[in-house]
């Protein structure tokens, strides 16, 4: 059963310890200091636990400390076998390290990082394909959870986050790279609804409308409000890493539907409904690039408060408050 938790015992001298000891009071760790002999020496063994999404931090500044090389010095980590803790503050530490180690992050790193989500991967556009179909099924047979199945497929989370960030930082590169990606990714099942409408009217099916397809093709005003939320959210959750699967269902939720919404416009040769439903994804996309901007703007705030001069300076991040509940 995976937990969120490791025990370590560090085993060393005396001289060690309390090195040791005073590192694990940086980090806000309770452990457990107990006297051993080991072959007529005086060593030490110190347990403690510690949440796994910094006990690499934790293991590396360890080695800086003890020399390894030697029989009295080790360091072992042993996996828990039931949770510790609250699972929802063990999620809100969680939480507030990843966003301090990201605002904290030299921004060289954090743009090499996003120009990975921003260039597209071969399955990419065929997942973006398979999602449009299986979203224009449930728009045709008027089923919400058909419909909820094809946010679940689609990758289009990164490149829209790569092209936010990449006009709040004025990378040009990247900023083209993540356009060229949201654009295959919306152009994909596009072009896969159109073809499958087209085998669908040459079969003789029936292609009627149904609530949850006209529902998108007119624009209200929770349709400007809700792209730039959720754009805000996708900006924080690929900062966190904590709800990143959660947040691109919701920001797929924006741009699949609407797309094979405009697909079956296109058949109907309704010029309202095709400005209609056109209308919709186009403020989707321009809500989530400006959510995902306003997103930015924040956590360059965050940023500027925890390190003082911003990003930029890539300071460490303060360990001890990272540990704090």
């Amino acid at each position: 059963m995976p937990t969120s938790m490791k025990k370590v015992e560090v085993y060393c001298e005396s001289g060690s310890a309390d090195k040791v000891t005073s590192l694990l009071d940086k980090w806000g760790i309770y452990w457990y200091r107990s006297p051993i002999e080991s072959r007529g020496k005086k060593t030490c063994k110190l347990s403690f636990y510690a949440p796994i999404y910094v006990i690499d931090d934790i293991i590396g500044e360890l080695r800086t400390i003890l020399d390894l090389r030697k029989k009295e010095n080790l360091i072992l980590v042993i996996d828990v076998e039931a949770g510790l803790g609250s699972p929802y503050r063990v999620t809100q530490r969680k939480w507030r390290y990843r966003l301090k180690q990201y605002v904290s992050a030299p921004k060289f790193m954090l743009e090499e990082e996003t120009m990975e989500k921003a260039e597209l991967q071969p399955a990419q556009p065929l997942l973006s394909m398979i999602a449009g179909l299986t979203a224009l099924i449930g728009l045709l047979l008027n089923n919400p959870y058909i419909i909820i199945g094809s946010m679940l497929i689609s990758p289009i989370l990164g490149p829209l986050y790569s092209l936010s960030l990449g006009i709040y930082w004025k990378n040009k590169k990247l900023a083209y790279t993540g356009a060229k990606s949201t654009a295959i990714l919306i152009a994909s099942p596009l072009i896969a609804s159109l073809t499958a409408l087209a085998l669908i009217a040459i079969m003789g099916g029936e292609l009627r409308e149904t609530p949850e397809l006209l529902m998108r093709t007119r624009v209200t005003s929770y349709d400007v409000v809700l792209p730039i939320l959720l754009g805000v959210a996708g900006a924080f959750s690929i900062a966190t890493t904590i709800t990143e699967a959660l947040t691109g269902v919701a920001v797929a939720a924006a741009i699949i539907p609407p797309t094979a919404t405009l697909a079956w416009t296109i058949t109907t040769g309704s010029v309202e409904l095709i400005l209609g439903s056109a209308e919709l994804l186009s403020l989707n996309i321009l809500g989530l690039v400006a959510g995902g901007i306003m997103g930015q703007v924040i956590l360059g705030l965050l940023a500027s408060r925890n390190n003082g001069e911003g990003r930029d300076r890539g300071k460490s991040l303060n360990p001890k408050q990272a540990s704090k509940p």
